[in-house]
């Protein structure tokens, strides 16, 4: 380094301080607006921080500069609130303040003249001494007292946490978990927020510990991190986490810098175990295995109810039952209702066209005509719709079967679900949580259930894989149906190919609307983003007579990226809206949600229990109340009213993930497989984006990425004590 470079000095930011007069824009990482200086002047000013409202007495620290669309502005690169008042800004507090009633500007004047320089410390120590002041009661002192002393200890908590670079959103939610202590909560132990904030994961308490200097190789922070690896492992559906692994992923995770870091983590992780009672370890041949206590007496108890449940089915005659099967079954299907018949548990599993609907309709029948109660059920609406559509009966989801009302599940032990036989569809949507609840709300000693499920599709989002651990391990009788029956059409059987590899060609013939469409002649994603649009502009109403709102869904593997999820749910709501309503869409700001405008299609993300609207439930929007800020959706079953704060679970749907639409059908299917997706890539996606269609899939990419799609076998072995050859269960939870 030169000696002049060595000499400069770091050129110290300028102080404005002010108060807020005008805010032109907000957001929890940016303002823009005007200051007003004491001296009255005012000064447009930027800065990479939210939450600064009109009114607010501030500091901002930053340089007077010229911006070349706006001219001059002052850059804040920071900001504190301003609690050095004169007398004229400590009369305008007292004054504004809603709870000081009965203290008008005149009173306030002649309290800030009273303490002059000294008010901080009188209001804060002495707060007595105000009742010298005409009109001043004691009351109106102590009031004044705890209200300067929150105002303060609060705009110190907002300036110590603003530095830590945190949004204004986060802010509000760090104070209005720990009030004014939150700054201090960050500082002794970050990583509590892991547990007592949503949303604020390993990663972010890490990052605030880091800028809290607290040492990388603290307890609190090895074990945050173990916990975070193992909670890792349960969001991408696994149930544990092998030990030595789990002592390799935390080490690069935490990055401890010294040779001993394995040891150090492998004695926080035996203390964790020993100490927390979240986390357990169990050994199964010769190899250890942690996991959260939770999931693994969840999986206890559901490997017990396979191993000790899974008795005769003395509900039916079975000679009587036996003779009411169907001539028209083929003999799988014949075998599934046998074994329905016989066994008080059974597992019916098949691909797209294989009969398990019918199959499952005789099954029915057959226990109806014995005087018999029946329970129909799905993990989705859209599954259950279905279920009701092929046997006449009603049928719920799991969920409502349960009486889960968001808080608590009304069915269990002590109030068992009433019927003789239970018959659960979509089983590879069921995770081990779910599950558990099911199992926890059935009386096994007089109610049979029947699983039905396809083994191709998709495991569960979940934790769990149970369908497939039930056919690997054979635990209870299962019937796997493989032969597509003759009147599953062209779209059925080209799906199930999909499953061996193979993607049939477009089909021949002179009608209109044929069933499978195979374009793969796109390179780029651009191309395919043109053509789809292209599509949906020109041919799937005017060639194909499909409804281009409801009877359409568009699917792709991921949600980012020109072909993911989010920016082809802008495209289409730009060209729908303005094709088929005259609604000229407003531009998308970037990483900003769209807005959304009346006959949207859209998507429920997360169960909403008050409106009784399931996470995957598609409907319309029908309106929008400006008056009150609700919107009004259409659902399957009846419309609801949306305030900002239920939107916020509200998303476009005219494109979806696969997964997001497992256990849903539509008309038409519209599947995206590109090469630039393709480590998102197995064949079991591309069969469960396919056999969503009731009527028409088309596929659109290029050559390579279709096939290789078709090719590449499914790899998600999840990790399950399940799956575990000879992992005993319990009926009672350890």
């Amino acid at each position: 380094m030169s000696r002049a470079n060595a000499l400069k000095k770091t050129k110290e930011p300028t102080a404005l301080r002010g108060t807020i007069s005008h805010v032109y824009f907000t957001s929890d990482r940016f303002t823009a607006g005007r200051i007003a200086a004491e001296d009255g002047t005012e000064t447009s000013f930027a800065g990479k921080f939210g939450g600064l409202r009109e009114n607010d007495r501030v500091v901002l620290y930053g340089e007077h500069g010229m911006h070349e669309k706006y001219g001059k502005q002052f850059t804040a690169h920071r900001f504190e609130y301003d609690t050095d008042y004169d007398v004229e800004g400590i009369a305008n507090y007292i004054a504004s303040n809603p709870e000081m009633k009965g203290i008008g500007m005149a009173r306030a004047v002649k309290i800030a003249q009273f303490c002059g320089d000294d008010f901080d410390r009188i209001v804060s120590e002495e707060p007595e001494r105000l009742t010298s002041v005409p009109g001043v009661t004691l009351d109106v002192a102590m009031t004044l007292h705890a209200e300067w002393v929150k105002h303060k200890e609060y705009n110190k908590c907002m300036t110590r946490l603003a530095a830590y670079d945190l949004t204004h959103r986060q802010i509000m939610s760090l104070i209005g978990k720990y009030g004014n202590n939150a700054a201090r909560v960050i500082e002794e132990n970050p990583y509590r927020l892991i547990e007592d904030i949503p949303g604020y994961g390993f990663k972010k308490a890490d990052m605030l510990a880091r800028k809290a200097g607290a040492p990388k190789s603290s307890p609190s922070r090895i074990r945050s991190a173990l916990l975070y690896v193992v909670e890792t492992a349960i969001d991408d559906g696994n149930c544990y986490v092998e030990y030595r692994d789990l002592i390799s992923r935390a080490d690069k995770i935490l990055i401890l810098d010294t040779l001993d870091s394995r040891e150090l983590i492998e004695e926080q992780l035996d203390g964790l175990i020993k100490e927390s009672g979240r986390i357990i370890c169990n050994a199964h041949e010769n190899q250890l295995f942690v996991a959260l206590r939770s999931i693994y007496e969840m999986e206890c108890f559901i490997a017990g109810v396979f191993e000790k449940c899974a008795g005769v089915n003395t509900k039916l005659d079975a000679a009587g039952a036996l003779a009411r099967i169907p001539d028209s079954l083929n003999p799988g299907q014949k075998e599934a209702v046998r074994t329905a018949i016989g066994n008080a548990m059974c597992l019916i599993s098949g691909g797209a066209g294989t009969g398990k609907t019918y199959t499952v309709s005789c099954i029915v029948d057959i226990y109806l005509d014995a005087d018999l109660t029946v329970v129909l059920a799905a993990p989705t609406g859209k599954a259950a719709k279905r279920m009701e559509q092929a046997t006449g009966m009603s049928a719920s989801t799991i969920h409502r079967l349960l009486g889960y009302d968001g808080n608590v599940f009304q069915r269990g032990p002590d109030n068992p679900i009433d019927a003789d036989v239970i018959i659960l569809d979509e089983v590879s949507m069921l995770d081990v949580p779910l599950c558990w609840h099911l199992f926890q709300a059935i009386d096994f000693s007089r109610t049979n259930l029947v699983l039905v499920g396809d083994h191709n599709q998709l495991p569960p989002v979940g934790p769990g894989n149970i369908l497939r651990d039930l056919i690997q391990r054979k635990l209870i009788p299962a019937t796997i149906l493989s032969e597509v029956v003759r009147q599953a059409g062209i779209l059925k059987e080209n799906s199930i190919a999909i499953l061996s590899g193979r993607v049939p060609q477009n089909v021949e013939g002179t009608s209109t609307r044929k069933e499978w469409y195979v374009i793969d002649k796109f390179k780029e994603p651009g191309e395919i983003l043109k053509f789809i649009l292209y599509l949906y502009e020109n041919v799937l109403h005017e060639k194909l007579g499909f409804d281009l709102i409801r009877d359409i869904q568009l699917l792709a593997p991921m949600k980012k990226g020109v072909l993911g999820v989010d920016n082809l749910n802008i495209e289409l709501q730009r060209l729908l809206q303005n094709k088929c309503f005259g609604y000229a869409v407003d531009p998308v700001r970037p990483n900003r949600r769209p807005k959304l405008y009346p006959n949207d299609k859209v998507i429920q993300n997360r169960n909403n229990y008050t409106l009784d609207v399931m996470n995957g439930a598609v409907g319309y929007i029908k309106r929008y109340d400006s008056d009150n800020g609700v919107y009004h959706i259409e659902f399957d079953d009846g419309v609801r009213q949306f305030d900002n704060e239920a939107m916020k679970n509200i998303s476009l749907a005219y494109a979806s993930t696969v997964h997001k639409m497992q256990g849903s059908e539509c008309e038409c299917v519209v599947a995206v497989v590109h090469k630039s997706q393709s480590f998102m890539h197995h064949r079991n996606l591309f069969y469960t984006a396919v056999t969503r269609a009731k009527k028409t899939a088309i596929i659109i990419g290029d050559r390579w990425g279709i096939k290789t799609c078709a090719e590449r076998a499914f790899s998600d072995k999840r990790k399950t004590f399940l799956s575990l050859e000879g992992f005993a269960g319990t009926i009672k939870n350890e």
